[in-house]
Protein backbone atom coordinates (compact mmCIF):
# COMPACT_ATOMS: atom_id res chain seq x y z
CA UNK A 1 0.00 0.00 0.00
CA UNK A 2 1.09 3.49 -0.91
CA UNK A 3 -1.38 5.59 0.48
CA UNK A 4 -3.58 4.46 3.08
CA UNK A 5 -7.52 5.58 3.67
CA UNK A 6 -7.74 9.28 5.02
CA UNK A 7 -10.96 9.80 6.75
CA UNK A 8 -12.18 12.94 6.49
CA UNK A 9 -13.48 14.60 9.29
CA UNK A 10 -16.98 15.69 7.42
CA UNK A 11 -18.82 13.65 4.45
CA UNK A 12 -18.05 16.28 2.03
CA UNK A 13 -14.59 17.47 3.30
CA UNK A 14 -10.99 16.82 1.78
CA UNK A 15 -9.70 13.12 2.53
CA UNK A 16 -8.35 10.24 0.60
CA UNK A 17 -11.40 7.90 0.70
CA UNK A 18 -9.76 4.70 -0.65
CA UNK A 19 -6.62 2.97 -0.26
CA UNK A 20 -3.13 2.99 -2.84
CA UNK A 21 -1.91 -0.08 -4.13
CA UNK A 22 1.50 -0.69 -6.02
CA UNK A 23 1.80 -2.90 -8.48
CA UNK A 24 4.21 -5.20 -10.25
CA UNK A 25 6.13 -3.40 -13.03
CA UNK A 26 5.67 -6.87 -14.96
CA UNK A 27 2.26 -7.56 -14.13
CA UNK A 28 -0.53 -4.30 -14.12
CA UNK A 29 -3.37 -7.24 -13.78
CA UNK A 30 -6.39 -6.34 -11.44
CA UNK A 31 -8.06 -8.74 -9.75
CA UNK A 32 -11.74 -8.86 -8.55
CA UNK A 33 -11.52 -8.69 -4.53
CA UNK A 34 -14.73 -10.73 -3.58
CA UNK A 35 -17.36 -12.22 -6.05
CA UNK A 36 -20.01 -9.42 -7.19
CA UNK A 37 -21.17 -7.70 -10.63
CA UNK A 38 -19.88 -4.71 -12.92
CA UNK A 39 -22.41 -1.90 -12.58
CA UNK A 40 -20.23 0.91 -13.85
CA UNK A 41 -17.22 0.74 -16.45
CA UNK A 42 -16.49 4.15 -18.32
CA UNK A 43 -14.64 7.46 -18.03
CA UNK A 44 -15.10 9.39 -15.21
CA UNK A 45 -13.37 13.33 -16.33
CA UNK A 46 -10.39 12.11 -17.45
CA UNK A 47 -9.64 8.37 -16.54
CA UNK A 48 -11.46 5.14 -16.59
CA UNK A 49 -13.30 3.43 -13.67
CA UNK A 50 -14.65 0.26 -12.93
CA UNK A 51 -17.08 -0.65 -9.61
CA UNK A 52 -17.94 -4.04 -8.64
CA UNK A 53 -21.19 -4.35 -6.48
CA UNK A 54 -20.87 -6.88 -3.99
CA UNK A 55 -23.78 -9.24 -2.32
CA UNK A 56 -23.44 -7.91 0.90
CA UNK A 57 -23.72 -4.18 -0.64
CA UNK A 58 -20.01 -3.08 -0.52
CA UNK A 59 -18.68 -1.55 -3.52
CA UNK A 60 -15.31 -1.81 -4.98
CA UNK A 61 -14.38 1.08 -7.00
CA UNK A 62 -10.76 0.63 -9.54
CA UNK A 63 -8.88 3.46 -10.70
CA UNK A 64 -7.41 4.83 -13.45
CA UNK A 65 -7.45 1.95 -15.88
CA UNK A 66 -6.83 0.59 -19.16
CA UNK A 67 -8.60 -2.48 -20.09
CA UNK A 68 -12.00 -3.28 -17.97
CA UNK A 69 -14.44 -5.43 -17.96
CA UNK A 70 -17.97 -4.18 -19.33
CA UNK A 71 -21.31 -3.13 -17.41
CA UNK A 72 -23.53 -6.78 -16.07
CA UNK A 73 -20.46 -9.11 -16.11
CA UNK A 74 -20.39 -11.29 -13.04
CA UNK A 75 -16.85 -11.49 -11.28
CA UNK A 76 -16.00 -14.11 -8.89
CA UNK A 77 -12.69 -13.48 -6.29
CA UNK A 78 -9.72 -13.29 -7.91
CA UNK A 79 -10.84 -12.87 -12.08
CA UNK A 80 -8.98 -10.17 -13.95
CA UNK A 81 -11.37 -7.25 -13.81
CA UNK A 82 -8.74 -5.16 -15.94
CA UNK A 83 -5.44 -3.31 -16.20
CA UNK A 84 -4.17 -0.40 -14.14
CA UNK A 85 -3.13 2.40 -16.58
CA UNK A 86 0.31 3.48 -17.87
CA UNK A 87 1.46 6.82 -17.58
CA UNK A 88 3.91 8.52 -20.19
CA UNK A 89 6.87 8.06 -17.53
CA UNK A 90 5.57 4.60 -17.07
CA UNK A 91 4.56 5.15 -13.49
Amino acid sequence: MIRPFEKPTQRWSAGHRGVDLAVPVNDRRVYAPAPGKVVFSGTVVNRKVLVIAHPDGRRSTFEPMDEALPVGTTVAAGDVIGTVAGTANGN
